[in-house]
């Protein structure tokens, strides 16, 4: 796969899940859920983590909400977000890009691994969440959002444009994953409003970084 990973937001309607036996080898390697949005006459995947890969720290921090006016401080990217029209924006302008340590979207203290019912696991109540809102988004037929980084496949005989990396993307042990201004995120919409938006991180990232997005030794 040739990997193009520039930051971008796209936004398009719900077209269909990925059969699992479709799912790109990188993103079978660990769980995903895997679906294709439609914007304007192209097809775009998107892989959306829904557990964590790092043996022993397999849980992800969760801050999703459906009342974005109660659960969230500043919505300013996410409102641009809602009035672009549908397309790919590779490296999107300065008001459009998220950071979830600098840009006080929310408070960090609520960025934390969900409660889950006794016996269930975090990967199957990750991946119904989503489920839940991609459902209840395509009976509706709303908009997707969504921030992270964009990837191109041509290995085969159909060439695959797609979007993956939409959590947090700083603060990792790995230096070369982090940056600042460029974390990820899936936000549902109409016309009008913010109808869902999902933030995940890892929990083995740290929440205090410098102006490379590693952790900070401070």
């Amino acid at each position: 796969m040739e990997t193009k990973r520039s930051y971008t937001l796209v936004k398009g309607r719900f077209f269909k899940e990925i059969n699992p036996e479709n799912v790109l080898r990188i993103h079978r390697a660990f769980p995903h859920y895997n679906f294709e949005i439609k914007i304007e006459d192209s097809i775009y995947e998107v892989n959306i983590n829904v557990y964590n890969r790092v043996k022993g720290h397999p849980e992800l921090r969760v801050l999703a909400t459906s009342d974005p006016d109660s659960d969230l401080i500043n919505i300013k990217p996410l409102e641009k977000a809602l009035a672009l029209p549908d397309g790919v924006y590779n490296n999107p302008d300065k008001e459009l890009v998220l950071d979830y340590l600098r840009g006080n979207y929310f408070d960090l203290n609520r960025f934390q691994v969900p409660f889950k019912p006794a016996g269930e696991q975090e990967e199957d109540y990750l991946l119904q969440l989503l489920k839940q809102h991609v459902e209840l988004a395509q009976k509706n037929d709303y908009s997707f959002c969504i921030w992270g980084k964009s990837y191109t496949d041509n290995q085969g005989s159909i060439i695959r444009n797609g979007i993956h990396d939409i959590h947090m993307n700083q603060g990792s042990e790995m230096a070369y994953q982090n940056s600042i201004w460029q974390d990820g995120a899936l936000v549902i919409t109409d016309a009008k409003e913010i109808k869902f938006a999902c933030f995940l991180g890892f929990i083995t990232q740290c929440l205090i970084t410098d102006d490379k997005g590693d952790c900070s030794k401070d």
